[in-house]
């Protein structure tokens, strides 16, 4: 007699990114230290597409590599000084039992090597996080013109059956490996050779809060960005007053990174509280005719479809069997009687969709 095993369906889950944003400044004389325990952290992670360090230069004095998003999100997340770190933008406890969502650097780079004394296959805690699983992927195909500079990069997923995330979102930034330039050490020391790694050069989202993802019937979800590459960067400064001259871009040593997260702007009580903004995936792609899947979806082709809007209302043109239009928050949105900003347009044909941004005036 055989016996009926029951079978456990498990949700699928995908790999896991996670992101280490720390906040910086050219003239912080603190801030190499900070720099140099987070070379610590990723070593031997440095070419893992799941791990995303930014260097926002924002929180101190803007600078040369300073961009508005970057003092925009500094702002949102509470931080006014530097060098301060961000892990997944997700309370942590590192020295004390009370969760932080900003954490001092050199901290985090004891706390994580500690890890490997207490996990029981040796791995310090980044190891570990990159070995958990999460319920929704990400992954970009990225293709580049070095002769024009334009850059077009397709940032796609999959939702699990374990998202618990009202609000999920993508923001989508530059970010260069490398830059060489002036750094502050203190007490008139400063460093004109100094390598800053990983400085955000652009952000390619509507807004530094990113854009708020749609899924069609099956789960997936797909945003297209596209963009020209500038040779250099005007540093941002709140005042109108540029600090510095243009600032070059090295193009062979962008990569492009997408940070799906929970987009919740309510602002929860107490002092660095927040617990609603947690990084959900991360995954970042060098520059170029690259892809971070081994197994490329298919884009929906989009044929002569353009979106577009007239006196407040989006019209779409061509092949289009129905769309639907959304704002930055993901919410659906009445396409008619819309007021100023951008919002996204997925527009389906054929069974497939696509999403296009919209900028109503």
């Amino acid at each position: 007699m055989l016996l009926a095993v029951p079978v456990i369906a498990q949700a699928q889950t995908f790999e896991r990114g996670v992101v280490l944003e720390l906040f910086t400044g050219q003239g912080c004389s603190g801030c190499p230290g900070a720099a140099s325990a987070l070379v610590e952290i990723v070593e031997g992670q440095e070419d893992n597409d799941r791990l995303v360090w930014m260097s926002h230069h924002a929180g101190y004095k803007h600078d040369s590599l300073t961009v508005k998003e970057s003092v925009d999100l500094a702002g949102f997340l509470g931080i006014y000084e530097a060098p301060k770190l961000v892990y997944n933008r997700s309370l942590l406890a590192v020295n004390s039992r009370i969760p932080e969502l900003l954490q001092r650097a050199t901290e985090f780079s004891s706390y994580n090597t500690r890890f490997a004394q207490y996990d029981p296959e040796g791995r310090t805690f980044i190891e570990a996080q990159l070995d958990e699983r999460a319920d929704i992927s990400v992954d970009i195909d990225v293709t580049y013109d070095e002769a024009t500079r334009m850059m077009k990069a397709r940032v796609y997923g999959q939702r699990g059956a374990g998202l618990d995330a009202p609000s999920p979102a993508v923001s989508v930034w530059l970010t260069q490996d490398i830059f060489v330039g002036f750094q502050s050490f203190g007490a008139m020391q400063f460093d004109t050779l100094y390598q800053h790694h990983n400085p955000v050069r652009m952000s390619l989202s509507a807004d530094y809060l990113g854009d708020g993802i749609v899924f069609d019937n099956d789960g997936k979800w797909e945003m297209t960005y596209e963009c020209h590459v500038p040779e250099t960067v005007e540093p941002y400064d709140a005042y109108g007053v540029i600090i510095g001259a243009q600032v070059p871009v090295d193009d062979s040593q962008l990569h492009v990174a997408a940070i799906v997260y929970n987009r919740d702007e309510t602002t929860p009580p107490g002092k660095n509280g927040r617990e609603n903004i947690g990084v959900l995936n991360a995954v970042k792609c060098k520059l170029g005719n690259n892809s971070t899947s081994a197994i490329v979806a298919p884009a929906a082709e989009d044929g002569t479809v353009s979106a577009y809007a007239v006196d407040g209302r989006i019209v779409v043109d061509g092949g289009c069997d129905a769309f639907e239009v959304y704002n930055l928050a993901g919410q659906m949105v009445d396409g008619d009687n819309l007021q100023r900003g951008i919002y996204l347009v997925r527009v389906i044909s054929d069974g497939a969709s696509r999403m296009v941004k919209v900028m109503v005036d």
